[in-house]
């Protein structure tokens, strides 16, 4: 008779636990990251033109808008890219090897970016995704 009521007992407890461990659950951040919509024919990355925010806009720090720029320079060695944005201001972006490779690009290449948001107190802007637009040919 103890025996039983000893298993009863037990099976009230991991009831009780199994009605609970929903709700014990901790949310998590997501793994994967939310998918945009893609663009016809371009992997994820914005059709506008980009801006580069000038030091007095009251945006310190602020990495530049993801969009369409012109290559102004390029620093293969040191994995950096001069951008300029339709406005004419411009913009050097560290690109990760793994992300680009910028021996690919010249002066005067149009190129899709998205960047990375930066951390407090740092001012390196970083590309997160590098996609050269092709020209067309009359």
């Amino acid at each position: 008779m103890r025996r039983r009521t000893a298993l009863v007992q037990w099976m009230k407890i991991v009831g009780a636990v199994a009605l609970a461990a929903p709700s014990l659950v901790i949310a998590q951040r997501a793994t994967q990251p939310i998918r945009r919509p893609l663009p016809p024919g371009r992997p994820n990355l914005p059709l506008a033109p980009g801006r580069i925010y000038p030091q007095s806009s009251g945006v310190a720090g602020a990495a530049p808008s993801a969009g369409v720029f012109t290559v102004s320079a390029v620093r293969a060695r040191d994995n950096i890219v001069r951008l300029r944005d339709a406005d004419g201001r411009t913009a050097d972006v560290y690109v990760d090897s793994d992300v680009f490779d910028l021996s690919t690009l010249h002066e005067g290449d149009e190129v899709a970016v998205d960047f990375f948001v930066a951390n407090e107190g740092d001012e390196r802007v970083e590309a997160a995704s590098v996609w050269k637009l092709e020209t067309p040919r009359p």
